[in-house]
């Protein structure tokens, strides 16, 4: 078995904000067999294999300019809650945006001055 974070799906661009999805991607793979006689003293024998993947969401990078941020998403199970997370993730991005904006009319007010 082994895991992998990796980005999937397109950048999206809101304004002047990229936003990059994260995932963790999971694979697992597995095999038996094995062969025996009843009580009749007949034999038999079999194999099976099986494999499985899962993608769950890990984070969301947010890049404004040069400041780049990452909100994770903890706690998560399913697809299903990341748009239950949705007016959350957009308070969060709002709030950088604010910060950062706050930060742009500080320095234009000195420059001014």
């Amino acid at each position: 078995m082994f895991k992998a974070k990796t980005v999937i799906g397109d950048p999206m661009v809101i304004g002047e904000v990229t936003l990059v999805p994260v995932v963790n991607v999971t694979f697992g793979i597995g095999t038996g067999g094995g062969e025996g006689k009843d009580a009749k003293d007949q034999g038999g024998g079999g194999v099976g294999a099986g494999t499985g993947a899962r993608i769950t969401p890990a984070a969301v990078i947010v890049i404004k300019g040069d400041d780049v941020s990452m909100l994770p998403i903890s706690g998560r199970g399913s697809l299903e809650n990341i748009v239950g997370m949705a007016p959350e993730l957009i308070g969060q991005l709002k709030k950088v945006v604010k910060r950062e904006g706050s930060e742009t009319e500080k320095e234009e007010k000195k420059r001014v001055e």
